[in-house]
């Protein structure tokens, strides 16, 4: 619930540090879809790091999504147990995944820890705050 909440704070600083540097309302209406739409893209739901091409690593460090999926990802996977039902076992007999650990290393979450994702969620959070507040502060329109 905490990478949920940071999640949604994200969202709304985003959306609050658009507002306030857009000159008008339709202009705040257009950019915000593109953004979000750009975040659900990017934020990994799609594709894991792992997956994701060099010239696209870029822009998936700038979005919030990505890190509240990962971090609540990892918080899930680590230290799971997993077993195989009926059907799912490799024609070697064996079970395919053993563990949430596996599926941390197979999507590339490895680097990644709850602490540091929650630390860049507070981060982008209170950036977004500030430079929203400095735009609001001296970009007279």
């Amino acid at each position: 619930t905490v990478f949920l909440s940071l999640c949604s704070i994200a969202a709304m600083s985003l959306a609050v540090f658009v507002s306030a540097v857009s000159r008008t309302i339709d202009m705040s209406v257009t950019i915000m879809p593109i953004a979000f739409e750009l975040a659900r893209l990017f934020g990994g739901f799609f594709l894991s790091p792992a997956a994701m091409p060099l010239k696209f690593a870029w822009i998936e460090m700038i979005y919030y999504s990505k890190w509240a999926y990962i971090g609540a990802s990892v918080n899930e996977l680590k230290g799971l147990a997993l077993h195989c039902d009926e059907g799912e076992y490799l024609s070697d007999g064996s079970c395919p995944l053993t563990s949430g650990d596996q599926v941390i290393a197979d999507k590339g979450y490895t680097p990644y820890t709850i602490p540091l994702c929650m630390s860049i969620l507070v981060v982008y959070v209170v950036t977004l705050r500030l430079l929203a507040y400095l735009a609001l502060r001296y970009i007279k329109w």
